[in-house]
Formats: C-alpha cells, sequence, structure tokens
C-alpha cells in the first residue's frame, strides 16, 4: 500500500485513497491517525472520527462534533445510491441537505467510501475553510486537504489555462477545478459522489430553498433591535463554547470591527487575549497607527509583525512551493509572517473575523442597494438596443473597441458569466429562486447574502487552513456557526445598510464592547508597498513561463497595465507559480533572481 504515497507531508490535514475494485474488505486497522486495509487508507491528523454503518460504509469525518458520526451514518444507511444512473440531476441528499450543511459548520470534512457499491462521497463544509481536492487515476481515488500531496501520486502534471483566464479577470480562484488537469476540488457546501463506473455527480447542499426559511424571516423583521442583539450575542456564545478552556488566544487584527470585537469580547470573559497586527513600517500611514490607541484603550497587548521587501518576497515564494497553487492575494503574504512570529511566541490558538462580513452584509455589493444605484437600475427599462448602446458608450476606448466586435447579446454574455461557467452556474440558480424577500430591494440583498456564501467560501477562505498546515497552529471560526449564517441570511436588509454603515446591527452591538469610534469608522485600506516590492521583478514575465504558455507577450502588457490593477499581481503571482512547479526551478534560484531585480 506505500505506493500510493500519501502519508508524508500533512501536519494538520488528512489523506487518503479508495480502491473501487477491492470489494472484500479485510479488518480496518487503526494506529494512531491512519486507518488501513486491503481497499482504502486514510490518515487524519486532527479531531478524527470513525464508524462502519449498517449499509456497509466506510465513514471518516475531519474536525466533525463526535456526536454528528452516528447521525452521518444514519443519513448514510438511509440515503438510497442506486438512483445515481436514474436522472443526470439526481439529488442523492434531497430533504437532508441542512441537517448535513450544518453538521459541516464551520469548518468540516466527510471521507465516505462503500466498497461493495465502488462509490465514494466528499462532502465539504459550506464555509469553505477546509479544502478536499481529489484525482482517479486507474481505479483508485485519491483526495486530500494537501493539494502537493495528491500530485505527487499523478505523473500528469498538464495546466488548466482557463482557469489561468479566470484568475486574470476575477482576481482570485473558485470553483470545482484547481489549476492542475485532473485535480479538482470538492466544491465548499457540497457532495460530489463517484461511482464504480468513474461516473461522477456533484450535489449543492447549501441551496437557497434549503437554506432560507420564510417563518425565520418573518420572525425577525418582527423582532425588536434589542431581541436582535440579544439572538446576537446568544449566537456568539454557542460559536465560542470551543475556546471555553482556552486560556490564551491570539487576534490577528488590523483594527478592523470584526477582529476588535472579538479580541475585547474574550477579554470580558477572563480570557488572556493578543492581538497580532501585521506592520509596513516604511509605509506613509502604517496599522501601528490605527492599533496602539486601540490596544491601550481594551488594555490588550498587542505584538507587530514588521514587513519589509526581503520577508515579504521570502514569504511568498515559500508558501507558493508549499500550496501548489497561486496566492489568493498579497494580504495574505503579511498574514503568513504574523502567523510565524506568533508561533514563534508560543501562541496556538487563534481566532478569526473571517465570515462577518458575509453574515452581517459587511462586503461590496450592500452599497449598490443605496442611492444613485436606484437610479441606475431603472435605465434597465430602456429598450434593448437603447442599453447596448449605452454601455458601449461608457467604456473607455479600448475596451469600446473590443466590445463591437461581440457577436452575443448582452443577456447571454451575462448567463455565461463571461466564460465561466462555473459562475454562471451560481447566477443561473439565484435568479430562479422566487422567495427572497417581499420588496425588491429586500430580494437584492438575500441574493447578496447568498452569493457571498458561496463565493467567498470558494475563492478565499482555503487560505486560513493553509495557515494551520503550512505555519502551525489551531484557527476557529466562530462567525460560521450554523445559527449565525442562519441569523445573517434572513437578517432584514434595513439591519445590514442604514444610516450610511454597512453590517449596521453588528456594529451596534460591537459598539458596547470596542465603542462607537471603532465599531462604525469606515473601512481603510492601508497603503501597501507590494508593488514597489514587486514590480521589479516583473522582468521575470519577458519571455518567461506565462509568455511561452500562452504564446504572447505578457510583459508588454503588464507594463501597459495601471500601477493600481490588481492583475499586475495576478501576471506575477501565476509566473511565478509557473516557473516553480511548471519549469522546475528551485525557490532558492528564483528568490535571488528576485532579490538581485530589486
Amino acid at each position: 500500500m506505500n505506493w500510493c504515497g500519501l502519508h508524508s507531508d500533512i501536519k494538520t490535514g488528512f489523506n487518503g485513497w479508495f480502491n473501487r475494485t477491492v470489494t472484500d474488505i479485510e479488518t480496518v486497522k487503526q494506529s494512531g491517525t491512519t486507518w488501513t486495509c486491503n481497499a482504502f487508507s486514510i490518515e487524519i491528523k486532527r479531531s478524527a472520527n470513525f464508524i462502519q454503518s449498517n449499509s456497509g460504509w466506510f465513514i471518516f469525518t475531519y474536525s466533525a462534533p463526535e456526536s454528528s458520526i452516528n447521525v452521518i451514518s444514519e443519513i448514510f444507511d438511509s440515503t438510497n445510491f442506486s438512483t445515481l444512473d436514474a436522472q443526470p440531476n439526481v439529488q442523492i441528499f434531497k430533504g437532508l441537505e441542512k441537517k448535513l450543511t450544518n453538521l459541516l459548520l464551520p469548518g468540516a470534512a466527510i471521507m465516505a467510501l462503500n466498497p461493495k457499491k465502488g462509490i465514494t462521497c466528499l462532502m465539504r463544509d459550506a464555509s469553505g475553510f477546509v479544502p478536499l481536492y481529489y484525482t482517479v487515476t486507474n481505479n483508485t481515488i485519491h483526495f486530500s486537504s494537501n493539494l502537493g500531496s495528491i500530485r505527487e501520486v499523478n505523473q500528469y502534471q498538464g495546466t488548466n489555462t482557463d482557469k489561468i483566464n479566470e484568475m486574470i479577470i476575477y482576481g482570485h480562484r473558485n470553483g470545482k477545478r484547481t489549476l492542475w488537469q485532473n485535480f479538482n476540488s470538492v466544491s465548499p457546501g457540497s457532495a460530489t459522489i463517484i461511482d464504480s463506473e468513474r461516473n461522477t455527480y456533484h450535489q449543492w447542499l447549501l441551496k437557497p430553498e434549503t437554506q432560507y426559511d420564510p417563518i425565520i424571516q418573518h420572525k425577525l423583521k418582527k423582532s425588536t433591535e434589542a431581541n436582535l442583539l440579544q439572538i446576537i450575542k446568544n449566537s456568539l456564545d454557542k460559536s465560542l463554547e470551543p475556546l471555553d478552556n482556552e486560556p490564551h488566544i491570539s487576534v490577528p487584527c488590523g483594527g478592523g470591527v470584526d477582529s476588535s470585537l472579538l479580541g475585547a469580547y474574550l477579554a470580558a470573559r477572563g480570557q488572556k487575549v493578543t492581538f497580532w497586527c501585521i506592520n509596513q513600517p516604511e509605509a506613509s500611514v502604517r496599522e501601528e497607527e490605527w492599533m496602539r490607541p486601540l490596544s491601550h484603550k481594551l488594555n490588550i497587548p498587542c505584538e507587530y509583525a514588521n514587513l519589509n521587501k526581503e520577508l515579504f518576497l521570502t514569504s511568498l515564494i515559500e508558501r507558493l512551493k508549499l500550496s501548489h497553487q497561486p496566492l489568493t492575494g498579497p494580504n495574505e503574504v503579511g498574514g503568513i509572517l504574523a502567523r510565524k512570529l506568533a508561533l514563534n511566541a508560543g501562541d496556538k490558538v487563534f481566532i478569526s473575523g473571517e465570515g462577518a462580513d458575509t453574515v452581517f452584509g459587511g462586503l461590496s455589493p450592500f452599497s449598490r442597494l443605496q442611492g444613485i444605484s436606484k437610479v441606475l437600475r431603472a435605465l434597465s427599462w430602456l429598450p434593448k438596443r437603447l442599453r447596448i448602446q449605452l454601455s458601449r458608450g461608457l467604456l473607455n476606448e479600448k475596451a469600446w473597441i473590443l466590445d463591437m466586435s461581440k457577436v452575443s447579446p448582452l443577456e447571454d454574455l451575462a448567463q455565461l458569466a463571461m466564460g465561466d461557467l462555473e459562475r454562471a452556474e451560481i447566477l443561473a440558480e439565484f435568479t430562479k429562486f422566487k422567495n427572497m424577500g417581499t420588496s425588491k430591494i429586500e430580494s437584492y440583498a438575500d441574493i447578496f447574502s447568498w452569493v457571498q456564501l458561496r463565493e467567498v467560501a470558494s475563492g478565499l477562505n482555503h487560505l486560513f487552513f493553509e495557515q494551520d498546515e503550512f505555519e502551525g497552529g489551531t484557527t476557529h471560526y466562530p462567525f460560521l456557526h450554523p445559527e449565525l449564517v442562519s441569523l445573517g441570511l434572513h437578517l432584514p436588509y434595513k439591519y445590514k445598510v442604514n444610516k450610511g454603515h454597512k453590517k449596521w446591527l453588528w456594529r451596534k452591538f460591537a459598539s458596547k464592547y470596542i465603542g462607537d469610534d471603532v465599531a462604525f469608522r469606515k473601512k481603510y485600506a492601508f497603503p501597501t508597498l507590494t508593488h514597489l516590492w514587486l514590480e521589479p521583478s516583473a522582468i521575470l514575465l519577458n519571455r518567461g513561463y506565462l509568455s511561452d504558455l500562452l504564446c504572447i507577450d505578457v510583459y508588454t502588457l503588464y507594463n501597459t497595465l495601471p500601477k493600481s490593477s490588481p492583475a499586475r499581481w495576478t501576471l506575477i503571482n501565476i509566473e511565478l507559480w509557473g516557473r516553480l512547479h511548471c519549469l522546475g526551478q528551485s525557490q532558492e534560484q528564483l528568490l535571488n533572481t528576485m532579490m538581485s531585480a530589486n
């Protein structure tokens, strides 16, 4: 069984394989964190549970509550998998979606194997904090939370060039596919089922019709503000229960309302808290300028991860090498450094404010439900011909010239989502769901909440798992507790956007602990030196990996982009990834080239 080679490089995650041709199972043996038999082998390095169901399923859960394992077993025993071939869009877990979703929040996974039937079922948490990659090689399915580990068992290393195009347009990766051909990802809040004939079925567990409840929505609309604030407190207390016995907790914080509140709230419960802040001493405005007065006001110590050019480039290359895929954004690099410094200081347990924007309406789409947006939306009543001409007239000259060559109507292009069919799937899903809100603006607010719950988890949240996996430590995500997710999905629009503030009700709650000045101050993007530190490295784009792969002059294209364009980061990011993993350059060689260019 050593030929699978999947048990060498995980620290906190899981690896495994399943041979679908072996139907007669010998005794499953457990040795520490590894379960093996002649049909499969699974290693799980964090909280894990195993059970064999009555109907022949071998079920492994990662980071799921111990109390949930029997419920999961009952679900698999009662589910009829023989209907897989009945129709292409068969819903295997129909009626059980919300139960499964709640069992997997905020960060858990299920690996269920049935040797007699040759079926594998992989499920991933709806909040996207636990990655789940898989590949099929001959008759063996390999799966892992670590993309690099399953790449070791497959010699084919083709690149999905359409995913590169998607990253350049949207700035991050999402969906079921990775940049590597034949290496796919289970989408957050979904199940992927592979049968004995290598047919693959994808079923969304996180669906509007199973998550939205008109009764809950109506109840929250009738509730007083004081009652809603109490609901937030009760739900937050439940989500923090796993930390009740932790004597010391580290809070990555940049002065924002979410992380500041977590630190203050935990301190008010009597727990020892330390803020960890990314700081750029060479920048014109430093994070330290916000954090020092906040730290003093809350009487919570703050440690600083001072980021400079050498540390930035070193952390960037090291992470690219480990993760086997490009980074989501430059801010991730500072988070890597802060985590390493915290671990060196002896901190082991972290808490993240990630998810608060998604739950309480803090992301940018909610700004579009106010003021001038209503006027612009009124223009949609114009005839199609005039709308097309209006949109073309608003574009800049280069985009206008390119736009004139389009052959598809605007509505068709929207449905295709600029060639990204995975986003088009979401578009088709929520436009068909008719039970959101009682007014137009409430319906849009519900749609935005839903899209963010799906999109943010898919595109961004894996990086938090990678911090635990590669740097170490354990991170908790209280805002993705089932009760808080349900509250966010049903919370009326007026409590999400009010008096010019997004996350209005949440800010009201936070103000009691951190004060109005912090709770209601506007979000601020600190100036970054990333473009200065990376810009000289753009010379690598000249006849580099991307130019060869895409057969275009990427370096010239880069130099035509505005310095503020996120695409500049994305191009260099993918170039470095390609040189490390496709051209075989060492991280030392690449780092030396970048430092000499700087």
